[in-house]
């Protein structure tokens, strides 16, 4: 009987499959990519057999591998807008003008828990913009005039002041 070869360390490396991120192209099926370059792709993909140019080609692969995980992005993304349901108002003709729609409005129309939720601002240093972070918590406002605050705006409690005395163009 003759013995088993002895193993070597490349026999002994255990091959474990690569983890994908949920929204990679490596996780979708083919009609899933079918539709998301149909409806966010950029056209056809840039032939590379024409390249002569061994480095170009490997540059052309790379952007169109970026381009598809954009397309499939984007689709994913495509869920997180809600273009109906809670939060948002719907015109009930066509000629009818959302913008036009007062606080008190909204306020007389929605249910008691939700009027409750309503708060004012007095904000008195000029015109003001204003980003949410991330997870939509906190709220930053900044004057023209120079005042800038955070907020968190579902507890209703002021984060931090700040009066700088410069002139504000935006806030991130």
């Amino acid at each position: 009987m003759s013995s088993p070869p002895p193993a070597t360390s490349a026999m002994l490396v255990a091959h474990k499959p690569k983890k994908s991120h949920p929204t990679s192209t490596t996780s979708k099926t083919r009609t899933e990519l079918v539709a998301a370059q149909e409806t966010y792709g950029r056209g056809l993909a840039a032939v590379k057999q024409n390249a002569k140019d061994k480095k170009l080609r490997g540059n052309l692969k790379k952007i169109e591998l970026r381009y598809r995980d954009a397309t499939t992005s984007a689709a994913d993304a495509e869920l997180l807008r809600p273009e109906s349901g809670p939060g948002f108002i719907e015109a009930e003709g066509e000629l009818e003008r959302t913008w036009k729609v007062s606080q008190t409005q909204i306020r007389e129309a929605v249910d008691v828990a939700t009027a409750e939720k309503g708060f004012g601002l007095d904000l008195q240093f000029g015109p003001y913009c204003a980003d949410y972070t991330r997870d939509g918590r906190d709220l930053v406002l900044a004057g023209r005039k120079g005042h800038v605050s955070t907020f968190d705006w579902r507890e209703g409690k002021l984060g931090c002041e700040l009066q700088l005395g410069e002139t504000v163009r935006d806030v991130r």
